[in-house]
C-alpha cells in the first residue's frame, strides 16, 4: 500500500547468483519520505532481499538485532526482472576462487606442477597431460559453480515462510552445507602414482558435489 513504499540507500553486502534465484543483501539502509520512524512502519536496519524468478516474486525479509530494530518480512508479487539486472548483479558477485579456463600460463602453472609431482615424463607429455587435466577441472569448477546456484535456490526459497530468528537458520544451513565441501576427497600429491590419479580424484570431488547439491 502507499504507506508501506519507501524509498532507500543502502551498502551492498552479499550478491548471489542462483539457478532460479537472485539474493543481494544490504547494510547500512538509510531511507528518505520513511514516517513514521519508528514503530511497527518503522524500516530496518538491514535487508535480504531474494528475488524468486520462477513465482515473479521478490522477498524483503530482516531480523531484528535488538533495540530500535525491526523484524521485516514484505513480499512483492507480479515482478519482471529485466536480463540487464544480471549484468549488474554479476559485478556485485565476488570473483571465483580460482582461474577460469586453460590460458597456457595457467597450464604450465599449477596444472604442470602437479603433472610433474606424480609422474616422469618428458616435456611435451607433460604439457599435454598439464593441458587434459585443466579441461577436467573445468568440469569440477562449474559443478562447484551448480553446487552454489542450488544452495543459493535452496536458501533463498527457505526464506519465504521464515520470519524473525528463522531467516538466520536459512544462513546456517548453508554454511553447514558449504562445511560439508571441506570433506570431500583430495589427492594426495605426494602418494598420487600417475596422472590417472588426478583425473580420478577431479571425478572424485564433482561427485562429492552432487552429493551435497542433491541433500537438502
Amino acid at each position: 500500500s502507499g504507506g508501506n513504499r519507501w524509498s532507500l540507500s543502502a551498502t551492498v553486502g552479499i550478491a548471489r547468483i542462483g539457478g532460479k534465484t537472485r539474493t543481494v543483501t544490504v547494510d547500512d539502509l538509510h531511507t528518505q519520505e520513511r514516517i513514521p520512524p519508528r514503530g511497527k512502519d518503522a524500516s530496518p536496519s538491514g535487508l535480504v532481499i531474494d528475488l524468486l524468478l520462477d513465482d515473479k516474486k521478490v522477498l524483503l525479509r530482516h531480523s531484528s538485532e535488538g533495540g530500535s530494530d525491526v523484524d521485516y518480512a514484505v513480499d512483492l508479487d507480479k515482478c519482471s526482472f529485466p536480463r540487464a539486472g544480471d549484468g549488474v548483479l554479476a559485478g556485485l558477485v565476488p570473483p571465483p576462487p580460482e582461474p577460469v579456463g586453460c590460458a597456457p600460463a595457467t597450464v604450465k602453472g599449477p596444472y604442470r606442477t602437479q603433472v610433474g609431482l606424480v609422474a616422469k615424463l618428458a616435456d611435451a607429455d607433460a604439457d599435454r597431460e598439464a593441458q587434459a587435466l585443466c579441461e577436467d577441472h573445468q568440469k569440477t569448477i562449474e559443478a562447484r559453480g551448480k553446487l552454489d546456484q542450488v544452495l543459493t535456490d535452496r536458501a533463498a526459497r527457505a526464506r519465504i515462510a521464515a520470519r524473525g530468528a528463522a531467516l538466520l537458520r536459512t544462513e546456517d544451513a548453508r554454511d553447514k552445507a558449504w562445511s560439508r565441501v571441506d570433506g570431500c576427497p583430495t589427492v594426495d600429491l605426494d602418494k598420487a602414482k600417475g596422472t590417472a590419479a588426478l583425473h580420478d580424484g577431479e571425478a572424485k570431488l564433482r561427485a562429492c558435489y552432487g552429493q551435497i547439491a542433491a541433500k537438502p
